[in-house]
């Protein structure tokens, strides 16, 4: 199995284009739908849950059946009513940013580690 991650933000020729062809809302979810594949998997990071590009990106997810992940803070804004997206809430005070990237940036390591781990256990 081949695997391989991609950060929609990343390339910034292609998400300029889309913003400004489109929507800045919707560029990662078109991105997204371009990539993706029913062995995708979607995880996003979001201090305050209440960005739009990144609601609809969990939204396009969920009608494609495909699992997805929002590390959220503060009080978890609007994604935390969406249904059938996994949500790991670190509770912080509004505004506290760098508290909650700090939490975020330790959980993406803890996740790295266990990535690592499982394709070495695995024989890749």
């Amino acid at each position: 199995m081949n695997t391989r991650s991609v950060c929609l933000t990343s390339n910034v020729a292609l998400f300029s284009a889309i913003s400004n062809d489109l929507d800045f809302h919707v560029a990662p979810e078109y991105i997204f739908s371009t990539l993706s594949n029913k062995n995708s998997l979607v995880v996003t990071f979001s201090a305050s849950g209440n960005s739009e590009n990144i609601i609809r990106l969990h939204k396009a997810a969920s009608s494609a059946g495909i699992p997805s992940f929002a590390f959220l803070g503060f009080d978890g804004g609007k994604i935390q009513a969406l249904q059938d997206i996994n949500q790991v809430l670190f509770k912080s005070r509004i505004g506290l940013y760098g508290e909650v990237e700090n939490l975020h940036l330790a959980a993406c390591h803890y996740l790295i580690d266990c990535l690592v781990e499982n394709l070495r256990d695995n024989g890749k």
